[in-house]
């Protein structure tokens, strides 16, 4: 029921549900009991993107990797105010590369150089780059060189990148 609501409702969790209930394809759940259950999944994502991402490293051990973010809006700006999902300060950000700003999260991520997902960390829109790096560095394996954009400059950060690497 959640794959269909993200493939064909355009997230929409609650016309997955309406959709699928009457249809007796499995014993009918409330509304209330089906979202718990999603909400419970995060740790089952966590640990299946953790075997992933030791996967990706072992086939392709590589010395390179890539760190970046990337915006994940919520609504435009201007209907902020409006907004039913979430509610929070912390949720406006500023994304450097369209110089704009946004209502949402940042996902920030490490990859292989053949595009493979090491490590993943959701952060509300506010959260520089720099203070989410003090949590990525640590994740990159023994003797690797991470790459990212200016957002990652930081001589605190860059003291911490050559502790991880020369110890």
């Amino acid at each position: 029921m959640a794959y269909l609501a993200v493939s064909d409702f355009n997230g929409n969790y609650r016309k997955a549900h309406l959709y699928l209930n009457p249809t007796k394809l499995f014993s009918p759940i409330d509304y209330s009991r089906f979202i718990r259950r999603i909400n419970e999944l995060h740790t089952a994502v966590e640990t299946v993107f953790g075997y992933l991402s030791r996967l990706f490293v072992s086939i392709h051990p590589s010395q390179i990797y890539a760190i970046d973010s990337f915006p994940v809006e919520l609504c435009q700006l201007q209907r902020e105010s409006q907004c039913q999902l979430m509610r929070h300060m912390d949720l406006k950000g500023y994304n450097a590369s369209k110089k704009r700003y946004f209502y949402g999260f940042k996902v920030h991520m490490i990859a292989t150089t053949h595009k493979e997902p090491v490590s993943c960390y959701i952060s509300f829109g506010k959260v520089s780059d720099v203070k989410v790096a003090y949590k990525l560095i640590p994740r990159l394996p023994p003797n690797a060189t991470g790459i990212g954009d200016k957002g990652y400059v930081s001589s605190k950060l860059e003291a911490l990148a050559h502790q991880t690497i020369f110890t």
